[in-house]
């Protein structure tokens, strides 16, 4: 027995057999010793069990000029699963799949795997030719860095749609290209998001630090950084808003405020509200935490009822 397990991916019979057949091969031909990818055999158990080794697929995709997503019947949509399962039209929706072979090419898996690099990776490999790093790219304003890979990605269009008719897969539309430019419109509002964080929540927390931290620090901040600190501050505002309530049921059972806060070392309501939050464990902490869930989950059934 291996001590690891072997590695495997789906595979659709019904797809696959359709596909090398019509590329004239047969499960008896790719299993020959003419191509040395796996044994009849080994292939005919892998279609019955539905899993098959990657680097068999692989050599299969390369002979027969497939892309193996398309060659496996991964790609194939999920309509196609459904209306097997209910017997009505899978002939129809598999043919029509088969039909689009020659869109496949073995090429677009060498694309969709450079894909699934983040774009990081494919703007290190352009600024590497003019010996430009990734990190200088990084130490740009967040708006400089969007306007660069629009003006990249505008300019590459254009050089591409002049020099190529179609695509890998035939089309001549360049949809692939149409879908860049309108994935690359929805990360405008994360980039908004990331100004915000950076111009406005930074700005806000220098002015008024909160407990623990220096303007050093603030400036100092990733964009992750300060997103959690302004998630942070804005649950210690809202534990600050209810704090009253709380109290109200705690003091009864246990101390005053000043005995509280003089008892944990602190200062004031809103250092205890940052003492909670950092101190979850605490037994006074697991105290207040359960009366503002308590108080929370209240209002929300209040809400719900109006």
């Amino acid at each position: 027995m291996p001590k690891n397990p072997v590695e495997t991916r789906p595979i659709n019979k019904d797809v696959f057999m359709r596909l090398i057949n019509k590329r004239g091969f047969s499960i008896r031909k790719l299993g020959s010793n003419e191509y040395g990818i796996c044994s009849e055999k080994t292939l005919r158990s892998a279609l019955n069990n539905g899993k098959i080794r990657p680097h068999y697929l692989d050599a299969i995709g390369e002979l027969l000029d497939v892309e193996t997503d398309y060659l496996s019947g991964e790609s194939l949509d999920k309509r196609i699963q459904f209306t097997k399962n209910i017997n009505s039209n899978y002939e129809v929706l598999l043919n029509n799949y088969v039909a689009k072979i020659d869109e496949h090419p073995y090429a677009m898996k060498e694309i969709k795997d450079f894909k699934k690099n983040s774009i990081y990776k494919y703007l290190s490999n352009i600024f590497s030719i003019f010996n430009i790093s990734i990190e200088q790219f990084k130490q740009l304003e967040i708006s400089d860095q969007y306007q660069l890979q629009e003006e990249l990605l505008k300019d590459l269009e254009k050089t591409v749609r002049k020099y190529f008719s179609e695509d890998v897969s035939g089309d001549k539309t360049f949809n692939e290209m149409e879908r860049v430019f309108v994935d690359f419109e929805s990360n405008k509002d994360k980039l908004n998001f990331d100004l915000y964080l950076d111009e406005v929540v930074r700005n806000k927390y220098i002015k008024n630090l909160p407990i623990n931290l220096t303007t050093e620090d603030i400036e100092q901040m990733t964009l992750d950084e300060l997103f959690e600190l302004e998630e942070k501050e804005q649950w210690i505002n809202d534990f600050l808003k209810t704090i009253d309530l709380i109290m109200i049921d705690f003091l009864r059972k246990e101390y005053s405020m000043d005995e509280l806060l003089k008892e944990l070392g602190l200062n004031d309501q809103k250092e205890l509200a940052q003492f909670v939050i950092e101190n979850p464990e605490h037994p006074i902490s697991k105290q207040l935490l359960e009366l503002y869930e308590r108080l929370e989950q209240h209002k929300e059934e209040n809400k719900n009822q109006q």
